[in-house]
């Protein structure tokens, strides 16, 4: 009789679940594949979405939606602005009739696999976002495996790829219409081998790659990160109206340590407890002869002040790098160039928190740095955060060096050829917005210089020699001259406002030497 009874229970539950599948494939799963299609594609999602499968496990309390196709809206015959497609997403733990009866969806689990996506909309922040939330939503734990992403902006040239991204959250939460980017989250990890953005005016290319981020950790690594110019040197410049650089640089071997990707992600808030370069490979070219935009640059730390948001980093370092700048003078027939090599240094107390006006926190640069592989050169900067007068103080030391070492920038630049020796040279001054003022202690000896021509770099004709003899009459030698004290050269030079912070500081240096050079300087004891 028992086992009669025990029959007739297993049969009764298996009538049921046979019951409940044929009504879930004929009715339920249509139905909820219907509700959730004309949920997402409404007029202005500006996008179709196409279900193909859907599987409700009564195990698992989930929903399984498989081959999921994404298109866009063709317009007058064009292709789709988007396409996509996503092999399945998996939701556990979740009350699919509340789910799809109100506007609250709760998930214990949502995996999203093989999710690749390309579209084309306008990126603006005032545009219509396509990606919003149909329903106030909790999920504690996402992951997103193996996501391929490529959005370009159809008003400029920007764009974003993403290469088989995989990424996980937890606790997270976005409100009924909310653009994905507003959510709230517990904890927020991203592993990505390539990821590319291109600039709007479609000048710059920038990659990185083997991108790991952990918010537990609060660490960012970036095994290299590259500024890439979409064109070579003068075909860089010449689609620029005016003068600019065309900067090309590598950073490698990049940890970033307290770093909250949510604050930037959502607000822009750059905030770092440290930063380390592994090694910096910096490219900068510039074509002088272009016309010069005549707008006022920012002094030092207005930089920082003028970026709309948070910027708080306590330090950065520079373990290694190599600088080379090259520049193509206005009347030169080909461009100079200045190198530096095992470029090491640190930035510290770098932040445009207003709460430090009343700290009198005080920002730090500390660089050293080979002068084209020969001679080391050692600089330290501080300024004062939110000081009114944007004043700084510069000190530094350069070791010594030939002369004939800097003939690769001067003879294209200053049209000239030095020759002789730099024993040292040690400067220390003070700057505001407006002025630099201090001293300059350059030693030397042998100097002489050549004056060429600037078109055929002969530095034999008339005109050269004539002009080549008047100049080394109006410039001593040597310092100290003979058995004579040194000379102290003076820093007072008054500030272009339309150079930036490196021109400003180069140029109250030099003359400081020109004070020293020159014949018609007073001796300073």
């Amino acid at each position: 009789m028992k086992k009669k009874l025990f029959l007739k229970i297993l049969i009764g539950i298996a009538a049921l679940m046979v019951v409940w599948i044929v009504i879930a494939t004929t009715l339920v799963e249509p139905w909820i594949r219907t509700k959730i299609e004309s949920s997402l594609n409404t007029p202005d999602s500006g996008m179709a979405i196409k279900i193909n499968d859907v599987d409700i496990s009564l195990l698992t309390f989930g929903i399984k939606f498989e081959k999921i196709i994404i298109s866009g809206k063709a317009i007058e015959g064009n292709d789709p602005d988007s396409v996509g497609q996503i092999a399945f997403i998996d939701c556990r733990g979740i009350n699919v009739f509340k789910a799809l009866l109100s506007d609250e969806w709760r998930f214990n689990t949502l995996t999203v696999s093989d999710f690749i996506f390309s579209n084309q909309f306008p990126l603006s922040k005032r545009s219509l976002h396509p990606f919003t939330s149909p329903a106030k939503i909790f999920v504690k734990n996402i992951y997103l495996d193996l996501v391929e992403m490529s959005l370009l902006d159809s008003a400029t040239a920007r764009s974003y790829k993403i290469y088989n991204t995989q990424l996980s959250m937890h606790n997270l939460r976005l409100s009924k219409g909310e653009k994905i980017f507003n959510y709230t989250a517990e904890k927020f990890d991203i592993q990505s081998p390539h990821l590319v953005l291109t600039s709007p005016n479609g000048m710059y290319t920038f990659i990185a790659d083997t991108v790991a981020y952990s918010s537990m950790s609060e660490t960012l690594y970036v095994q290299s990160f590259k500024i890439q110019p979409n064109y070579k040197d003068y075909d860089f410049t010449s689609r620029e109206r005016y003068q600019t650089d065309r900067v090309e640089a590598t950073f490698s071997q990049n940890k970033v340590y307290g770093i909250c990707a949510d604050d930037f992600i959502k607000d822009g808030n750059i905030i770092f407890t440290s930063v380390e370069i592994g090694h910096l490979d910096l490219d900068i070219f510039r074509d002088r002869r272009k016309p010069f935009d005549h707008k006022n640059k920012p002094v030092l730390l207005d930089v920082l002040y003028k970026y709309p948001h948070r910027i708080d980093i306590d330090s950065l370092h520079i373990r290694n790098g190599k600088i080379k700048y090259t520049e193509h003078a206005e009347d030169a027939n080909r461009p100079g160039n200045v190198s530096f090599r095992d470029i090491k240094g640190g930035i510290y107390s770098l932040s445009n928190d207003t709460l430090y006006k009343n700290k009198y926190d005080t920002l730090v640069i500390r660089a050293e740095a080979m002068v084209y592989g020969k001679s080391k050169l050692r600089i330290v900067t501080k300024a004062r955060l939110f000081e009114p007068d944007r004043r700084f103080h510069m000190t530094g030391r350069l070791a010594p060096m030939s002369l004939e070492d800097l003939n690769p920038i001067l003879e294209r630049n200053v049209f000239m050829y030095a020759h002789g020796k730099i024993n040292s040279l040690d400067f220390d001054f003070t700057a505001n917005k407006n002025k630099a003022t201090g001293r300059v202690l350059f030693l030397y000896s042998d100097l002489l210089i050549t004056l060429k021509n600037k078109t055929t770099d002969d530095t034999t004709g008339l005109k050269e020699i004539i002009l080549t003899r008047l100049a080394n009459k109006a410039i001593v030698d040597s310092n100290p001259y003979r058995r004579e004290e040194a000379r102290i050269g003076t820093i007072d030079y008054k500030r272009d406002p339309e150079k930036m912070f490196f021109n400003y500081s180069l140029k109250a240096v030099i003359s400081g030497m020109k004070s020293s050079v020159a014949k018609t300087s007073k001796k300073k004891k």
